[in-house]
């Protein structure tokens, strides 16, 4: 499995430098730099790969969900689902407007039932 990524080592992008991980890699396997970049790098990599038989090559990166692509980009043989990756990330906050429609909802029914009960108590004491 290869990775290609851009959101690493801070300190070292404010620099300047390429990240550790990159610059270290022995196998080169580990690419940084800009996203469009990357996605070039590595199309032209699994058209090598197709080429040298290996169909079941893909790579893994999401942009076409919530998240908007994940920054880091896999080669990998088979799905992603083998190697734990979901096949569409989402950002939490995807969940809000459920979350706040229930909860909206709720609070509405809490509010209407105190009312109701006010009105049930002021109608028993006269």
């Amino acid at each position: 499995m290869a990775a290609l990524s851009n959101a690493v080592c801070y300190d070292r992008q404010k620099a300047g430098l390429t990240p550790a991980c990159a610059k270290a890699c022995p196998t080169q396997s580990i690419k940084f730099g800009e996203l469009e970049h990357l996605r070039h790098t590595a199309q032209e990599r699994l058209e090598e790969l197709h080429e040298r038989g290996m169909a079941d090559a893909t790579l893994y990166d999401p942009v076409n969900s919530s998240v908007g692509g994940t920054h880091a980009m896999f080669i990998l043989r088979g799905e992603g689902r083998t190697f734990n990756l979901p096949p569409a990330p989402e950002v939490p906050t995807v969940h809000l407007k459920k979350s706040w429609t229930a909860s909206a909802l709720a609070a509405g029914l809490l509010l209407g039932g105190t009312l109701l009960a006010f009105l049930a108590e002021g109608r028993a004491t006269r």
